[in-house]
């Protein structure tokens, strides 16, 4: 998780594309910064949908503690 400048600097330090990932979801009430939380374009779907599910879940009620 990273605001998405932060997220491209590092990226581009390793040499990689920004292309390489995907904004999933934004977190909200994190602070006045946008977060962004980023996968491999390779990862597993599913896994994926948790992580997503999870996170919209937090963004109803950041006082709800997820397993």
């Amino acid at each position: 998780m990273t605001t998405e400048y932060t997220m491209f600097e590092a990226l581009k330090h390793i040499g990689m594309s920004y292309d390489l990932v995907e904004r999933g979801i934004e977190i909200k009430e994190v602070d006045t910064n946008r977060a962004c939380f980023a996968f491999n374009l390779d990862s597993d779907p599913a896994l994926i949908n948790i992580v997503l599910k999870a996170l919209e879940e937090d963004n109803k009620d950041p006082s709800v503690v997820q397993p």
